[in-house]
C-alpha cells in the first residue's frame, strides 16, 4: 500500500477521533451548564409571605418558599401526612393550609417559625417538600423596639425575632428599604422584606416582624403599615 494512502487513512481515523472528542466535551460542558443554571434558580428563590401566596402573588404548580407562623392546634403530631396552617407574624389573617409529608423538624410546635418549600395545589394548600423551623423568641410578645434600641441592645437582639417601629426613609425598587427613627432619617436600619417591598412608601410608619443579622441587616417576615404618612 503506497504510504501516502496509508497517511491519508491515518489523518482521517485522527479526525474521527478529533470530533468524537469535541463532540463529548461539547455535551459535558452543556450538562455542567444545565446544572449550574438550576442550581441558581433554586438557590435564588425569593422568600414569600402568607399574604403573598393569598394576594395570588404564586401560581399553581410553581415552586416557592413561603415564611410563616405556625398556628396554635391546626395541626396533630400523629397525621400522616401533616396538615397545619401558618400565619404571617405581624397579622391573624391570611392563613395558608400546607400538607407536609416528610420527617418533621424537632424544633415544630405552636408559634414556631416555619420556612416551608413547594407548590401550591389547585385545592389551595400548599404541598411542601422541605421545612425549616426555628423557636418562639423571647421577644415575641414584648412591645416594639425602636431602631435605636434595637442598635443599643444589638448584642443581646442579633439573631432573635423581634418587632420593630419606624419610618420608611427610602421605600427602594425590590426587596430592600431603609427604615429610620423618623420620615427624615434619624438612626436608619437596612432592611430586607420577604415578598418585596410593594405598598410601601416614603414616610409611611410601619412594624416590621424578623430578625437583626450579624451583618447589621435586619431580615423581615412581614411589615406592616401603621399610618401612610409621618406625624
Amino acid at each position: 500500500m503506497p504510504l501516502s494512502h496509508v497517511r491519508r487513512r491515518v489523518l482521517r481515523l485522527m479526525n474521527k477521533r478529533a470530533r468524537v472528542r469535541l463532540i463529548v466535551v461539547a455535551v459535558a460542558i452543556a450538562i455542567i451548564g444545565v446544572s449550574a443554571y438550576l442550581v441558581l434558580q433554586g438557590s435564588g428563590q425569593q422568600m414569600l409571605t402568607v399574604a403573598d401566596v393569598a394576594g395570588g402573588k404564586v401560581d399553581v404548580g410553581e415552586r416557592v418558599k413561603v415564611n410563616g407562623i405556625v398556628i396554635g392546634d391546626s395541626w396533630a403530631g400523629s397525621a400522616n401526612p401533616m396538615r397545619f396552617e401558618i400565619k404571617d407574624a405581624d397579622k391573624p389573617e391570611p392563613t395558608l393550609k400546607v400538607v407536609y409529608a416528610r420527617a418533621v423538624p424537632s424544633g415544630f410546635g405552636d408559634k414556631t417559625n416555619a420556612t416551608v418549600t413547594g407548590k401550591l395545589n389547585a385545592a389551595g394548600e400548599f404541598e411542601a417538600v422541605e421545612m425549616m423551623t426555628t423557636c418562639p423568641s423571647k421577644y415575641d410578645s414584648q412591645k416594639p423596639f425602636t431602631i435605636a434600641e434595637l442598635q443599643a441592645q444589638k448584642a443581646a437582639l442579633t439573631n432573635n425575632t423581634v418587632r420593630i417601629t419606624a419610618y420608611v426613609v427610602d421605600p427602594g425598587d425590590g426587596a430592600r428599604i431603609v427604615l429610620g427613627t423618623t420620615a427624615d432619617g434619624g438612626t436608619m436600619l437596612d432592611v430586607v422584606v420577604a415578598g418585596g417591598t410593594a405598598g410601601l412608601t416614603k414616610g409611611a410608619q410601619v412594624e416590621a416582624a424578623g430578625q437583626l443579622g450579624s451583618d447589621g441587616v435586619f431580615m423581615a417576615t412581614g411589615v406592616t403599615v401603621a399610618k401612610t404618612a409621618a406625624p
